[in-house]
């Protein structure tokens, strides 16, 4: 998987990646609208927002009092779709969602079309090795994706999907949108 972090002044961290192709390499445009598991996820994004809440269960240091757990905003999730389409269409775009609003991002990657929410996740989690909360500092390339997923005012996630099937970035890509928005400079996520 690839990411590709970008910082945004005081408000946000935005996180992207890269991307190519038609939205599902039919011409659809993702995940069904169908709601799966009384979590307000869609088609195709079943399990997005337990692992979204697993890694906030095991942030480490443990935060006191413990993270809330994010609830599925459509909202977001129509944001996040819409700019996975977008980068799918483009083909050759890197860049972050200009016209996300105020709204945090995660985006990855895969070459693997058949990645799932939960693994996109924990890509995204893996990056919590890198992250001292003491110093509020990251010894690796980026840890912007982990704290975005801690970050304690955040109270809801919505995610989108798009597979490219053509050319070297085929594969899908994932993005997630947070309400409110983490990343702020200088502070903690937690």
């Amino acid at each position: 998987m690839s990411v590709y972090g970008v910082t945004r002044g005081a408000p946000a961290l935005a996180l992207l990646l890269v991307a190519c192709g038609t939205a599902d390499g039919t011409g659809g445009t993702g995940p069904a609208s169908s709601s799966s598991g009384g979590t307000g996820e869609p088609a195709g994004m079943e399990g997005m927002v337990a692992a979204h809440n697993a890694v906030r269960a095991r942030a480490t240091p443990a935060p006191s009092p413990p993270l809330g757990t994010l609830t599925w905003s459509e909202t977001a999730a129509a944001v996040a779709q819409g700019w996975a389409n977008q980068l799918a269409a483009d083909c050759s775009q890197l860049a972050h969602n200009p016209a996300r609003g105020d709204l945090g991002e995660n985006a990855a990657w895969t070459s693997d079309p058949t990645s799932t929410a939960t693994a996109v996740v924990e890509m995204w989690a893996g990056e919590a090795a890198c992250y001292d909360l003491a110093a509020n500092a990251c010894s690796c390339a980026q840890c912007g994706h982990y704290t975005q997923l801690v970050w304690r005012t955040t109270t809801e996630v919505g995610c989108g999907t798009a597979r490219c099937t053509r050319g070297a970035m085929a594969g899908r890509f994932w993005v997630c949108n947070y309400d409110p928005p983490g990343n702020y400079l200088g502070h903690r996520p937690y």
